[in-house]
Parts: structure tokens; sequence; C-alpha cells
């Protein structure tokens, strides 16, 4: 859509507009400014995914003391009812006054009068509807209580000309909350299978790291940040690990070979070991810069194994649930004994359910069955992202 000349003298609420998706609270100074602007007793702006689905999220700018909480509460009495004028707005572009769907007597009649206008002095009401391609939509609109009166042509032609600027701040709040949740995904997806990431910037300075990469550092002395940098003990590896580093920064400029990856490992005096993996990230070089990501850092604990549900083993393996319970002990590090024990099952009967599993999994050794278990999907499933136990060796077949 073609934008529209901004009204003279409303610059500041242009603004406002775009910096909306920014905002905790998005919109809110633009909601503010408009209540001010207009001198009404409430502006408001609900989201959703589509019009069919209840209000996802409510923003109110009001002249009293009612707090979002206590008109969120009055919305909730609402489930299942209808609101007028919002049902009256069907598409994007639609604007209208709640008088022009509905008679104040039959208003009176509601439920949504009764519940959230009516205990709020509020009698008339403005909306529009905007929408963006991928389905999201919002309803923008003012309240104001019958002693300061309706609104009308020159409010509808003020929503109007900032149509299109809402549309694409629309666009651009649902673009930034769907790179948000793609984020929260891959990001579980790691902390699931226990794998630290560290993202650094063009400086090799601490960007973002997950869940996962924040227990490793909780549970090892020898990984640590000091001054938005990772740092490893002994100095030898942090040597190894910034030289690392220093290559695939080096890579972002010069990409003359493959994309840089380079690994090193720390060994320390228990037998276990933390495993680096130092990688460039190849973005565009179009937006390549120092505050960019630039370089990730994936960092596994050889103590750490994800525990792995036990139906979901059954059901990938086609084990009964007590071949599935002795192959997660297994799996978690436990030897036969220990497994039988804690399942309360005689070493005898253990060792016939892992007969029966090694035939069924279509291995020979324990090892081999840890292995396979441990790298299927069943980790994923996992909801102990903070399970950072005690080291246990794994068993040897």
């Amino acid at each position: 859509m073609p934008a529209m000349p901004v009204p003279a003298g409303n610059d500041e609420l242009l603004s406002l507009i775009y910096a909306g998706p920014l905002e905790a609270r998005p919109w809110q100074s633009f909601l503010d400014y408009l209540r001010l602007h207009f001198d009404c007793d409430v502006a408001a702006l609900s989201l959703r995914v589509r019009q069919c689905d209840l209000t996802q999220l409510n923003v109110f700018s009001r002249r009293d003391a009612a707090s979002d909480a206590e008109i969120n509460r009055s919305y909730k009495v609402l489930y299942g009812q209808r609101d007028p004028l919002g049902d009256a707005l069907s598409k994007p572009g639609d604007i209208l006054t709640l008088d022009e769907v509905i008679s104040t007597e039959q208003l009176h009649r509601t439920i949504y009068y009764q519940h959230l206008m009516q205990p709020f002095g509020l009698e008339h009401q403005l909306g529009m509807r905007v929408g963006e391609p991928g389905g999201w939509q919002s309803n923008i609109g003012l309240m104001n209580s019958a002693g300061r009166g309706n609104f009308g042509a020159s409010e509808k032609q003020f929503f109007q000309a900032f149509r299109p600027h809402l549309e694409r701040a629309l666009a651009l709040y649902v673009r930034i909350k769907r790179s948000e949740s793609e984020k929260r995904i891959f990001e579980e997806a790691l902390d699931r299978l226990s794998v630290g990431a560290f993202i650094l910037d063009g400086a090799g300075r601490l960007i973002d790291m997950n869940h996962a990469a924040r227990n490793l550092m909780r549970h090892r002395d020898d990984i640590a940040i000091h001054g938005k940098q990772l740092s490893l003990a002994p100095m030898a590896q942090h040597e190894r690990l910034r030289r690392a580093i220093k290559s695939a920064l080096a890579w972002q400029v010069e990409r003359q070979v493959d994309c840089f990856i380079d690994a090193l490992r720390l060994d320390r005096q228990d037998g276990s070991h933390l495993s680096i993996l130092v990688r460039a990230i190849a973005v565009d070089p179009n937006y390549q810069g120092e505050s960019c990501p630039s370089v990730i850092v994936y960092a596994c604990d050889s103590t750490r194994h994800t525990p792995a549900p036990e139906r979901l083993v059954a059901q990938l393996f086609g084990l009964s649930p007590a071949e599935a319970g002795l192959a997660v002990l297994l799996a978690h590090g436990l030897t036969l004994m220990q497994a039988a024990h804690k399942l309360n099952i005689t070493e005898n009967t253990a060792r016939t359910y892992s007969k029966r599993m090694f035939e069924k999994v279509r291995v020979t050794r324990q090892t081999d069955l840890v292995r396979v278990i441990l790298t299927s999907v069943a980790p994923l499933a996992s909801d102990e992202l903070d399970s950072m136990s005690e080291p246990k060796p794994l068993a040897s077949g």
C-alpha cells in the first residue's frame, strides 16, 4: 500500500508508531499520545492472530486510575461474548463508531456494555482494524464517557491517514516476534541436548548464550566469561581458543575457503573432558559489522547427558516399559548392577532385559545401546533443562 502523506505537525506520532514494536508494552507511548491528542478517556489496542481468535494482548492508556489488570479481568468475564464494534470491523481498513453498528438501547442490553463499558463510565467508541500479510490483526480505538461526547469524521480521517504506517509497524512487530520464537525453539533444542552455545560479535565479545551454557559455567571452573570474553583454563587452552576465535573473525572478512571450523578439548583429572567447537557464522556480508553475531562457540561436557523419557524410548525402539526403564538408566551412566538395584529387580533379570533390548535395537554392546539412545530424538523431549547433576561415569560394555 502506498504511503499517505503524514499530517502536518504529527512527526512525533509517526515516530511512536514505528517505535511501538520495540516497547515492553507494544505501542504504549503511541496510545498515550492518542489519548492526550484527542483528550479522550481511553485509547486502546488489541492484538490477535486472526479475527476469530480471542484477543491475545490488550494495551490501554486511560485517563482514570483503572489498571490494565482490572480491565483484563473484565475481558475475562466476556469470554465467549460478542464485542459489537469489534465484530463489525471485519477486515483491515474498516473504521467505525459504536453507534454506527448498534443502537444505544441494544448496546445497554449487551454483557459487553454491562461488564466493560458501564463500570468505567464509557459510552462512545471508535475503532479501526489493521492487518499484516501473515494474518495478525489489530484493533485500535478510542473510548469516551457520555459527557465527553462521541467521535466523528475528523477522528476517522486522522486514523485513516496513519493506517499504512500502523500496518507496516504491525508487520515489523510480527516479524520480530516470529524471530524471537524461532530463536527460543532452536535454543531450547540445544539446551535439551546439553550443548552450550556462546554467540560472539565481530570483536569476539559475548552477545548471548543459552541455558545450557549458563549451567556449564555454573558447574565448571574451567570455562567462564570475563569482561564479555569467553575464557578457558588452563592458559594454554585459553590461548588456543582465542586463536580459533580470531581465525573465525578473519574468515568473516576474507571468506577464501569454506566456513571456518575448529575444535579443542579440555581434559580434567577426573577423566571427564570439555569439548569445544568454534564456528564462524556465515552472515550476509552486506550486514556484517562489529556488533553483529559473527562466531558461535559450542561446548559439551562429557559428564552431561540429557535424560531421555522412557515413554519415547519405548516408542522409538519397540521396547516394553520395563526394558525402556532399564535402557534410560543405562543411558544416564548407571552400570547394569546399579540399574537393577534402582529398579528393584535382580541382576539376572536386568541381563535378560538387556539381551532383549540388544535384539530390538540391533546392537551387541551396552555402550552401543547408550550411544543409539543418546543420539536419537528422545533427549529432545526432556523437560529437565536445569538438571545438572553430579558427574556419572559412562557404563562400559
